[in-house]
Order: structure tokens, then sequence, then C-alpha cells
């Protein structure tokens, strides 16, 4: 084995602390990366730390895919590939975003226990084609329903790929999307045959009723509000307890006499089950 990673590595040390290695995991991987496959006894001698300790330590670094152990040299160490750790930075963001998706509802049982109804009420402005993705993932946060009166479809709204992950994140944290909507058909969406198949409903609401010209996202306690029309993108999202009752009470309201739309194979394009009056057969 070459030498070992000098103090100067202190930086690099610091960096993958960030990533969410600790100290000796840093010096362990590194002085592998830096001097190629060795023994856990030779990586004791070199960084000063006792055996079974590099034990620990290896165990550690191959649980988090930047450790390799060759099956025909047991003894062996070697550091995997350091774009590995683009890995930890996805395990990092993906802790995040559950605590994330776990705060409206923690917000709401510290209310009940504080007696407070408004649940921290607040409005918050989005704009560009950034604040409009920013907004649909955060329906990634519903507990329950997902309530939409829909203008256009989510894939006209935010990138075919975005549009894709947030509908397969629906799928994973089993968030039902309840779709109102004036057109007569739909076309084909996605490719994500389980969200159509499982957590997605449609129904035709009358324009002659309620024409729809801003798409609403209702959940939890928010309340989105935006449109991407001929100006510039613009967004509104309401957290308000009492405000979001309201809606839930008139999309329900609405949903109850509005006419359900039938899927047409597995992508999402639906037509109506039975014929409004107004509308030929």
């Amino acid at each position: 084995m070459g030498k070992h990673v000098s103090e100067s590595s202190g930086e690099l040390i610091d960096k993958l602390r960030g990533l969410g290695l600790d100290d000796d995991e840093a010096r362990v991987y590194l002085a592998l990366l830096h001097g190629g496959p060795t023994t856990a006894l030779r990586l004791s001698e070199s960084l000063g730390l006792a055996r079974t300790k590099v034990y620990r330590i290896a165990e550690r670094l191959t649980n988090k895919n930047l450790l390799e152990r060759d099956p025909l040299v047991s003894q062996q160490l070697t550091a995997a590939p350091y774009r590995n750790l683009e890995g930890l930075l996805r395990r990092q963001a993906d802790v995040l975003n559950q605590r994330k998706a776990e705060l409206p509802s923690l917000f709401g049982a510290l209310a009940n226990l504080a007696g407070d109804d408004r649940t921290g009420a607040r409005v918050a402005y989005y704009e560009g084609e950034s604040g409009l993705l920013e907004v649909n993932q955060n329906t990634l946060r519903a507990s329950g329903d997902l309530r939409a009166f829909e203008k256009e479809s989510l894939s006209a709204v935010v990138p075919m790929t975005s549009a894709e992950e947030i509908r397969r994140g629906y799928c994973e944290r089993g968030i039902h999307v309840r779709q109102l909507t004036n057109m007569v058909t739909l076309p084909p969406r996605t490719d994500v045959a389980r969200f159509i198949g499982s957590f997605w409903t449609a129904r035709y609401l009358d324009p002659l009723v309620l024409p729809i010209t801003h798409d609403i996202l209702i959940y939890n306690d928010v309340t989105t509000i935006y449109d991407f029309g001929d100006a510039d993108p613009f967004c509104i999202e309401i957290c308000s307890a009492p405000l979001a009752r309201m809606q839930k009470q008139l999309f329900d309201f609405i949903w109850a006499n509005a006419v359900p739309m039938k899927h047409v194979g597995k992508r999402g394009a639906a037509k109506l089950s039975k014929p409004p009056l107004d509308v030929p057969a």
C-alpha cells in the first residue's frame, strides 16, 4: 500500500463529512482511494486505529456502497469508485423529502395540542416554470386525497420527466388524485400505468356551470392556485386550515354532481361514462 493520506487532506475530510461520513470513515476511504487495496491490519497500522475499529468502519462503508470486497481475497479492502458518493447525497435528499412530507401532519398535531386552529397560516408566492414545478412537487406531502380543479394536464405544466416522477411519488405515498375538468375527453398523459389504474379519478364539470380558468390544488391545509397562460406563470400557495376545509367541502359538493369519466387504456386517456345533456354522445 502507498503512503496514507496526509494532514493536508483535511479539506477533503470536511467535504466527506458533509456527505454523511464521520472522520474515521473519511480517513479510511481516502486511504484506500489513495493507496489502493489493502488489509484491515495495514490500515490499522497506517492510520493508528485499532484493527477491530477498522473492521467496524469497513462494514459501515460497505453499507454506504463506498467499499468493495473481493470474494477471492476476503481480507482485502478496496475503495469503491468515488462517484458512488453521489448515492449518499441522494439518500440525504430522500430523508429530507420524507421529513418535509411529514411536516403537515406534524404541524396539525402540534396545532391541536396548542389549541390553535390556524396551523400557522401563511401565503407563499412562486413565479415561472421553476415555481410551478415546486408547488406540484409539494403535493407529494399530501395525506390522503389530492383534490384538483385541472385546467391542463400536469405534463403541460412541468417537464414530462418531472411529471412522471411526481406521479410515481403519488403511487409510492398512496396519494389518490381526484380531478375535475371541463374537457369532455382527456388525451393520454403518462406511462405510469399504476397511477392511472389505482390513484387517479377524473370527472367532467360543465363549463357553463363552472368554467375552470385556473388550476387549483387542495390537500392537507394547503390551497394552491396557479396559471401559466399568455402572461408569465404565477402561483399562490395558501396554508390555512379553515380555508382548505372550505375548499374541500366545495370541491366535494361539485364532485358529487360531476359526470364520471371512464379510462381508455392505461396511459390516462379518458372519456365521459355518460354524456351530459349539452354534450353530443
